[in-house]
């Protein structure tokens, strides 16, 4: 039992499909969908046939539907058995993660500057000679000293070092080495798949970086009192008399910090860095071994499925049903492309172009 459908160019050119029997066939007055396939351009034949015979019914099961397009309609026909009898060695791609990696150019740099300390002056009096009598009866006693007189205190005054730089080239890795198989290259032989691939190697770049070697610094100086010796006359005894003669004074200028050294940031420059995208490995490239379909038995049929889906995914211009450079080229780029093992025609890409049952 079967359900026929019929396909046919109605009075405005476009494709037309309605049921018609449901029941026996008889095999010998219909053409099977595997027969058009076999031609060069199923697309024309279809059309061909429809303009030549309307009405003619075509065996197999075609998805009811508002397709138009004949190809289309084709491609939801069941396929020829693929059978993966054939252990092919085949490359599984490697899995790249991506990530932006910041790099320094210059580093973040405090620029110091240094505020001096007030000093400030006053005036002070040193007695030299105490007051003593005009005429004694009594003379008084005395006695020369030499005293040390502060006339600045210690300090601390404060200078700043500028930081010290270095230049250096960085290399950074862009991205790993990348093994992928050779378009339209057949590995003839068992282990003999490492001829059919070719590697592009890592990428880097250079950049120049600019970093403090020795950080800016404070450098603390103590700077010691500053003394002035006086020569006095130091009474020890008070003698007797009448009449005074004044005592006498010098005046000393003495020198005092009345705020001290200050070191404050003048201007902060900040960090500079260049951005780079990183493709990196997270697992390598691997040659394994899987199901695949035996090169050496590829029926036309099946050959011309996996092109039809090749062609549709824009890989291949022309279908002929035989495996040839331009179909393996197609099919390693599909592969390559959509992060499959390549290499062979494998249950994985198979499935990938929907042509087994899930």
């Amino acid at each position: 039992m079967a359900t026929l459908h019929k396909i046919i160019i109605g009075k405005t050119g476009r494709l037309q499909h309605q049921k018609i029997f449901s029941g026996t066939i008889r095999s010998d007055i219909f053409l099977s969908m595997t027969d058009i396939m076999r031609v060069f351009d199923p697309t024309s034949v279809i059309r061909s046939l429809l303009a030549l015979v309307p009405g003619i019914p075509l065996a197999g099961c075609l998805v009811t539907g508002t397709d138009s397009d004949p190809v289309a309609i084709a491609s939801r026909v069941a396929g020829p058995d693929f059978s993966l009898t054939c252990m092919a060695e085949v490359l599984r791609p490697a899995v790249f993660t991506e990530q932006d990696k910041h790099v320094p150019v210059t580093d973040n740099v405090l620029e110091l500057s240094k505020i001096p300390s007030t000093i400030s002056h006053h005036d002070i009096r040193i007695q030299t000679e105490p007051a003593r009598f005009a005429h004694e009866q009594v003379a008084s006693e005395f006695v020369e000293r030499t005293e040390k007189i502060r006339i600045m205190d210690e300090r601390i005054e404060l200078d700043v070092v500028p930081p010290v730089y270095r230049t250096a080239t960085k290399q950074i890795k862009l991205s790993d080495p990348r093994t992928r198989w050779k378009p339209g290259c057949r590995a003839e032989g068992d282990g003999n798949a490492a001829t059919c691939l070719e590697t592009t190697p890592a990428r880097y770049t250079s950049v120049t970086q600019t970093l403090v070697d020795v950080p800016a610094r404070v450098v603390q100086t103590r700077i010691p009192a500053e003394y002035m010796e006086v020569q006095r006359l130091i009474r020890i005894k008070t003698g007797q008399g009448t009449g005074i003669i004044p005592a006498r004074y010098r005046t000393i200028q003495v020198r005092r910090v009345s705020k001290p050294w200050q070191i404050r940031v003048s201007r902060q420059v900040p960090q500079t860095s260049r951005t780079f995208h990183l493709h990196l490995k997270q697992r390598p490239e691997q040659l394994l071994k899987m199901p695949a379909l035996c090169t050496d038995r590829l029926q036309p049929g099946q050959l011309r499925h996996i092109q039809l889906k090749l062609q549709q995914a824009g890989y291949l211009s022309t279908i002929t049903g035989t495996l040839d450079t331009l179909t393996l080229s197609a099919l390693h780029r599909y592969q390559h492309d959509n992060q499959l093992a390549a290499g062979a025609f494998t249950r994985e890409t198979l499935n990938h172009m929907a042509l087994l049952d899930q």
